[in-house]
């Protein structure tokens, strides 16, 4: 309201608004219009941490630093659009590009800078240090070269989601037949991997 003076407590701002700090806190302002004070309703007011905007990136993973909110991987190259399914805390490029996070933590978003992919190549895609086939399979793969049991693996696909895992056994066979059609990325032991073709 114009014309008046404005008293805010705690703090003493004479401003008709203020910014509140990081603490939740209770602000009162008494407005006063032609010597006449009129105290305001009181205000509670909660703040929200704004979400860690870092991201971790290993061998061509990138991991939001910020725990429990939820995500949105979107792809630089073509004006931040969204990448559909994409909405883990840790997002599996298929192709070199630059990526970025958009992370909301209890209704405060923020955008994490892009990421460069530029070393998805030969290696990642033939595998490294083991074999299987058939490729592509409609259920059953058989991985060769390797020697020991009992190593974790785990089944990605295009969006970054895990959508199998489990251990090894001697029969070095991963079964894939409840998963649709499409293009996979099989993780052994958190150090190899290789793409998978499901028809």
């Amino acid at each position: 309201m114009p014309g008046g003076t404005y008293l805010w407590s705690p703090g003493g701002e004479t401003t008709q608004s203020i910014s509140v700090p990081t603490a939740n806190g209770t602000y009162l302002v008494v407005y006063t219009l032609n010597g006449y004070p009129r105290i305001s309703e009181v205000a509670t007011v909660t703040t929200v941490a704004r979400p860690s905007v870092a991201v971790t990136e290993i061998n061509n993973e990138i991991t939001s630093d910020q725990n429990g909110a939820t995500y949105q991987w979107v792809d630089c190259n073509n004006g931040d659009v969204t990448i559909p399914g994409a909405t883990g805390q840790t997002y599996i490029p298929t192709i070199n590009g630059s990526y970025a996070v958009i992370a909301d933590l209890t209704g405060c978003i923020d955008t994490s800078t892009c990421t460069i992919i530029s070393t998805i190549g030969i290696d990642e895609i033939n595998g490294i240090g083991f074999t299987f086939h058939p490729n592509p399979t409609t259920a059953i793969i058989h991985l060769t070269g390797i020697s020991e049991v009992n190593l974790n693996y785990e089944v990605i696909d295009l969006m970054g989601e895990i959508v199998l895992k489990g251990i090894l056994d001697s029969s070095f066979t991963v079964d894939l037949s409840n998963l649709p059609k499409g293009w996979y990325t099989l993780h052994l032991d958190g150090k190899m991997k290789t793409r998978i073709i499901k028809d």
